[in-house]
């Protein structure tokens, strides 16, 4: 029998075995079956504690899956890493952890096989943990203790930890689990099974389950911040932190995506940007990881970008663009220039900070008090003859925008599937950031050529409807002046790039614009009626209002709604085949729910019209 269950076992060593007999043929050996077998029984029992005893049944399933094995031979080497991400990722999530398929873990096993021959596979396995250690992997009660300046209740022996972790639904295997005192989800944190677990918090007395392990601190906040910078000093690899007002989450992402076939790289996940955040990704990266992307944001009020700034300490620090998003909450475009530049106030000596050199205000930011003194580590990028990293031509299609640049005195060429000046600029800020790690840079742009558009980020979607073929371009996720204008002429681009006959568009309100909102929607209007949309769909309460003499003037077809929920079926009515669609808001006003409802009426009406 298999201690932990007949399914779980056989699954942790079918994973290994497909593992160990693809490396056999991968590098010409004849590794036996049943020398594969008793490799990951061996390594199953030390790594797991599991004691297989029955595989035969196992074995007789694994034998159709050998056939494609071999067949792997001469193909290429990202079909040969997918196969083993895909096994690694079953194994680590059978094993209890929470490893993806970007993770450095995966990367390293595979990085680890194909340099060695099939008689080294137990040890390169086994060495896998050693690419996979966070900084809590080396720390003992007493040193987390004093690290974090807080003191252990309950806890009887010694207690390990794979993880730290903010909410209860990601605890697997042996976590250490943050209890905020003014978390809204304590009940979730009672409710949940502590087995293998201890909690971190500056509340004991909110009723934890009798003989939880608890680390009491004097504040969480401090001590998650304490701990942060203990992993970053024992953090062997170079550091990157993406900010800006328009394009740092598609920046962040592209820059892992072009380094992720050269390097173990991990990054923030999604969009979130915040020193939590910042702190969560440090103490939880593996220590050896080779590249690590942050993304770091700067909201209403201020989320203390200098404070991330801090934890990270970039070797790389990358502003993509300034703009007026969030100016109601700092007064004016400049103060927003000076809070993005915080960015650099932990910069590593030997660091880099990389701008956009077509970009006046931030060069006279960095003209005065106390930024002045970054000069010498400034790397400018953009169209300007004084740019170190300058694009040379650009072009958009429909696949995608063509660039040929200049990437620190070396000439590359490019084509990324994003549209418009401004992601030209921005896939040239990605280069450069590989290229100061000291990658192939070559190599990066023909991986980006693949990159996959983040949702709601200048997507470009084609869906059949009635009688033609129609187009969405949703940027749905975002909206400030600066990423309005930019995706408007990336649009426009991509229009006359096309055949499509009538552009229309659904627009959401701005937000966080303080007293400039009334002037900026007036704008947003006119610039609507300069790209000569023939329908509009405009989303919002009131804001809106004060550019309705203009709307009304140009005679352009327009609907007013205040939630996109009451418009979903206004819009999917009005479109035709060879419409282009232009969706772009900021992200409370819902515009995510727009091409999915378009999708799902489209498909409706289409099966439908089979069925008739």
């Amino acid at each position: 029998m298999i201690e932990r269950g007949n399914v779980e076992g056989m699954d942790m060593e079918r994973a290994l075995i497909g593992s160990l007999k693809l490396l056999g043929r991968f590098e010409g050996s004849q590794l036996k079956l049943s020398e594969a077998v008793s490799l990951a029984r061996s390594y199953i029992k030390e790594r797991h504690g599991i004691d297989v005893t029955e595989i035969s049944r196992m074995c007789e399933m694994l034998s159709s899956d050998l056939e494609f094995y071999v067949g792997l031979k001469n193909e290429r080497v990202l079909d040969l890493e997918i196969l083993l991400r895909r096994q690694w990722r079953l194994l680590s999530r059978l094993a209890g952890d929470t490893y993806t398929a970007e993770t450095a873990e995966a990367l390293a096993l595979f990085r680890a096989i194909t340099r060695t021959d099939a008689q080294n596979t137990m040890e390169l396995l086994l060495s896998v943990d050693h690419y996979a250690r966070t900084i809590l992997n080396y720390l003992n009660m007493e040193l987390l203790a004093e690290i974090t300046e807080g003191e252990w209740v309950g806890a009887a022996g010694q207690v390990s930890f794979d993880r730290l972790v903010f909410s209860p639904t990601r605890l697997r295997g042996m976590n250490l689990l943050v209890a905020k005192r003014d978390s809204a989800a304590e009940a979730a944190y009672l409710a949940k099974p502590l087995v293998n677990h201890a909690i971190l918090t500056d509340n004991p007395e909110a009723g934890f389950p009798e003989g939880t392990p608890l680390l009491v601190v004097r504040r969480v906040n401090r001590s998650i911040a304490l701990l942060a910078h203990y992993a970053r000093r024992h953090a062997a690899g170079m550091f990157v932190a993406v900010t800006g007002s328009a394009g740092k989450s598609s920046v962040k992402e592209m820059i892992a995506e072009g380094l992720s076939h050269q390097k173990l790289v991990s990054r923030t996940m999604g969009t979130s940007n915040s020193f939590l955040v910042a702190s969560d990704v440090m103490i939880n990266t593996p220590l050896q990881t080779d590249v690590s992307v942050y993304e770091c944001g700067l909201g209403v009020n201020g989320s203390a970008i200098d404070v991330q700034s801090s934890i990270i300490r970039p070797h790389i620090a990358i502003i993509t663009s300034i703009a007026p998003a969030h100016i109601g909450g700092y007064g004016s475009i400049e103060e927003i220039a000076k809070k993005k530049l915080q960015i650099a106030e932990g910069l590593d000596e030997n660091g880099f900070l990389l701008i956009d050199g077509d970009c006046p205000i931030i060069s006279r930011a960095i003209e005065s008090d106390p930024y002045r003194e970054l000069q010498h580590v400034i790397v400018r990028f953009g169209f300007s003859d004084h740019c170190n990293s300058r694009i040379v031509d650009w072009s958009v299609t429909e696949k995608g925008t063509y660039i040929e640049a200049i990437v620190l005195d070396e000439r590359h060429t490019m084509t990324v599937p994003l549209y418009g000046r401004h992601w030209s600029k921005m896939a040239l800020a990605v280069l450069t950031a590989i290229k100061l790690c000291g990658s192939d840079v070559a190599a990066a742009a023909t991986r980006l050529a693949g990159f996959k558009t983040m949702n709601g980020r200048g997507q470009y979607l084609k869906l059949c409807a009635d009688k033609g073929l129609l187009g969405v371009f949703d940027s749905h996720h975002t909206a400030n002046p600066g990423s309005m204008y930019a995706d408007l002429v990336a649009f426009d681009e991509l229009y006359k790039c096309t055949t499509y006959r009538r552009k229309i568009a659904v627009i959401g309100a701005y937000r966080e614009l303080g007293e400039h909102m009334e002037r900026h929607h007036i704008e947003l209007i006119d610039w609507l009626i300069a790209f000569g949309f023939e329908e509009l769909f405009l989303v919002g309460e009131h804001e809106f209002d004060v550019a309705m003499p203009a709307l009304q003037e140009s005679q352009i077809a327009y609907h007013l709604f205040q939630t996109i929920e009451e418009g979903l079926k206004t819009v999917a009515s009005a479109i035709k085949g060879d419409d282009l669609l232009f969706i772009k808001a900021p992200n409370n006003k819902d515009l995510k729910l727009v091409t999915p409802y378009l999708k799902e009426t489209i498909a409706k009406a289409n099966y439908e019209s089979e069925q008739a």
